[in-house]
């Protein structure tokens, strides 16, 4: 057989393939749009957690269409997106990895280093100080 041949075929195939799946994506956002009880969302006051229920075969679809977004938006722990909504007014989405820390963590860490740079600094300077003086007596000279 000719190797175009095959190379076409096994494009062919390939591309089936893809086309069957973004079909079998479209029939599970047809039925999850169209189904009331495919998703539905809750609000937990105690741990001031929105959560959600999705119905077992949008699970995966949905996973899917997250871990993209994900990657990419780059995210290396966390993503943002705003939007808005009429009723709701602007809104902001943030997806993060379970083991990493919120953007609010990642804040406090950062401003707690920054308040310590002062004394870091200081530390610096008297450090300098120390090294570019001659010690006294040694009839040397200094270092400027």
């Amino acid at each position: 057989m000719n190797p175009l041949n095959v190379l076409h075929r096994l494009f062919h195939s390939r591309r089936e393939r893809e086309l069957e799946q973004a079909v079998e994506n479209l029939r599970a956002v047809i039925e999850a749009t169209s189904n009331p009880k495919t998703f539905h969302l809750d609000y937990d006051e105690e741990s001031h957690k929105a959560l959600f229920a999705l119905k077992a075969s949008f699970v995966p679809l949905f996973i899917g269409w997250m871990a993209a977004w994900f990657r990419e938006q780059g995210g290396m722990n966390y993503v943002e997106v705003e939007a808005f909504h009429p009723e709701t007014g602007p809104l902001v989405f943030t997806m993060q990895r379970c083991n990493g820390k919120t953007p609010h963590e990642l804040r406090l860490k950062a401003e707690a280093q920054v308040e310590q740079l002062p004394q870091a600094v200081d530390g610096l300077r008297r450090e300098l100080d120390l090294t570019y003086q001659s010690p006294a007596g040694a009839g040397g000279e200094g270092h400027v």
